[in-house]
Parts: C-alpha cells; structure tokens; sequence
C-alpha cells in the first residue's frame, strides 16, 4: 500500500443543520495533489484508483480533496476552469463514484502568511458556479467546500461573501451539499458568527487545534515555526514546562504564552477533555 504524505481523520468535524448526523464518520485528506501551482503541475499520476480502494479497506467512508482551485483557471481575469483540471478531477470523482465514497472538493486555495482577500467573493462565485455546473449530476456523495480556513478577515464580512456564493451555486446545482465555515481559521470559536443562511442543505465545519503547542510541535509553517520541538505529551504536565520554557527562548516565544498553553492543557484534561 503507498505511504499517503498525510493520513488523518478529518480535522474539520462537521455539524449539519438541526443537528443531523452527517453521513460519513471517518476519512483522509489527499494532500499534495490538487494543490499545485496550475493545472499543468498537477502531479496525477501520484494517485490511482487502486489508492482509494485501500483507503476504504482501511475503514475510511470519505475523502476530503484539497484544490488550489482559484489557480486552476485558464490565464486571464475571468477565472475560466482549466479543461485539463477538470479531466483529472473528473477521474478522482469517478473513483469516489464507483467505491461509494464520500469526496469533498476542498477550496484550498489558501496561504496561512497572507489574509484573506475581502475581494475574494468575486474568484469564490465565479469558480464555484462552474464547478457547481460541471457536478451538478455527479453522485449525491459529491461536496463543495467553500473556502478552507479564511483569516485575516471580519466574520461579518466572511459571512456576507459566503451566503452570495451559496446563492451562486444554487443557481446551477440545487442538489449537492455545500460545506461552510466561519471565518478565524474555521475556528470552532467563530461558528456562533455564521449567519442563519436560510439554504438548508449545508454542513457547517470547524476546525479545532486546541492545545495549538500540543497540535502542531513539529509544525514549519507556523510563525514562530515549531519544527524543533517534539514529544510535547498530551495531556501537557507542569514538569514539561522546563522544556518548553527552553524552546521558547530559542525560537522567540514569549515565555507567558508557553507556559498558559501548557496550563490550559492540562487544566482542560483534569475538566475531561479527550
């Protein structure tokens, strides 16, 4: 079986309006894929249907696909899907299709350095009115993820550009499942901020990276990256704090600020978290 680069149950955890059940419970991110620089970068041949079979064999009911969709369009400003994207696409949903399983096309045109743009609504509808098009007859298993992890950008706003691509989408595609997010992240902290949005066929998502020192010890595109530190157990205990009072001086961390997050970490395990 190929080694995937990361195989993790989805991060974000997925509410659905009136607190329905979602129809699937555990999956991976393909990671690496989709996210090249254009169309004509996409390294395809990274992997074949027979990579999904294995993923199901290993109990997994959907795929989440990230897609650096806004740089999947032809030269111009008027964000024209490649045919070629589309053709590889075509094929991954196909596989999803004929294995039964879910496969979430994930907006993961996304760079953590950089806000999110607040002009970004007008990429957003006119991508997703063409992807919406283009699947809108494809299996009920198929879903579209707005934008992952929006930053930089007031949850007002967010909200207001999220509804009208909402409302793009269903100009085309009435049908298929579309995936929404708060803004910060997709920080389960934000979803009290989602508008009602009146269309009912959503999930809404979160992403939960609490205790961050914990979640991301090895992470390199974090600032101040965190690729040196390891072993950070969890639950954190207060003896760790030497250690992690060390790599902060090092790399640039307050010491306050490690020494809460290990606080809370350990304050949340003795309240019950798991």
């Amino acid at each position: 079986m190929k080694q995937l680069p990361l195989l993790l149950i989805i991060l974000g955890c997925f509410l659905q309006i009136q607190a329905q059940e979602t129809p699937f419970s555990r999956g991976v991110n393909l990671t690496n894929w989709f996210q090249a620089p254009n169309a004509f970068q996409i390294p395809f041949s990274r992997y074949q249907k027979s990579d999904f079979e294995d993923i199901k064999s290993l109990g997994c009911d959907v795929i989440r696909l990230p897609i650096n969709l806004h740089f999947m369009t032809q030269a111009g400003h008027d964000y024209v899907l490649e045919p070629l994207f589309l053709q590889f696409l075509d094929s991954a949903v196909a596989w999803a299709e004929e294995l039964d399983l879910h496969l979430i096309l994930d907006n993961h045109t996304f760079d953590p350095a950089v806000n999110t743009d607040p002009n970004v609504g007008e990429v957003l509808t006119k991508v997703w009115v063409q992807m919406a098009a283009h699947y809108k007859n494809s299996s009920d298993k198929i879903y579209y993820e707005v934008l992952n992890e929006p930053h930089g950008i007031s949850d007002v706003l967010w909200g207001s550009i999220q509804g009208r691509v909402i409302d793009s989408i269903r100009t085309v595609d009435k049908r298929h499942t579309i995936i929404v997010g708060g803004s910060n992240w997709n920080s389960y902290r934000n979803l009290q901020f989602i508008p009602q949005y009146s269309d009912t066929n959503l999930i809404y998502t979160f992403h939960f990276y609490d205790p961050f020192i914990f979640t991301h010890q090895g992470a390199s595109w974090v600032g101040p990256s965190m690729e040196r530190l390891s072993n950070v157990p969890y639950p954190t205990i207060l003896r760790g704090c030497q250690r992690l009072i060390r790599f902060s001086q090092g790399h640039g961390l307050r010491m306050n600020t490690t020494i809460i997050l290990a606080m809370e970490t350990k304050t949340a395990w003795n309240n019950g978290w798991t």
